[in-house]
C-alpha cells in the first residue's frame, strides 16, 4: 500500500458519517479514521439496543465502507459521546 495516497484520500474524507443500526441511525462527526477503526462522537441520543458488539452500516459522502462493529462507547462531557468502530474488512483493498 502506498501511504503517501492512503494520507492523501484520508485528508479528504468528511468530517460527519451516519451510523446505520437496525432501530435507526445516528448522526456522528469523524474523530479519526484508520485502515480497519473509525473513532466518531456525537451529541446525539443513542438507541439503547446501540451495544459493544452490534453491527453497523458506515456512510461517509461519496465513500463506501465496509459493515462495522462497536467496539467501545463512552458518555462524556456535555451528552457527547464517543464511540470506536472496527470495520468488517480493510477500507483499502
Amino acid at each position: 500500500m502506498n501511504t503517501k495516497n492512503w494520507a492523501s484520500k484520508r485528508m479528504s474524507l468528511p468530517n460527519e458519517c451516519i451510523l446505520v443500526h437496525q432501530f435507526g441511525l445516528v448522526e456522528a462527526q469523524i474523530d479519526n479514521i484508520s485502515l480497519m477503526k473509525l473513532r466518531v462522537k456525537t451529541d446525539n441520543i443513542l438507541p439503547f439496543s446501540l451495544k459493544n458488539g452490534c453491527k453497523l452500516d458506515v456512510f461517509i459522502s461519496g465513500v463506501e465502507f465496509p459493515q462495522a462493529e462497536l467496539l467501545w462507547a463512552e458518555r462524556g462531557i456535555n451528552n457527547m459521546t464517543k464511540l470506536i468502530l472496527q470495520f468488517s474488512s480493510s477500507i483499502i483493498n
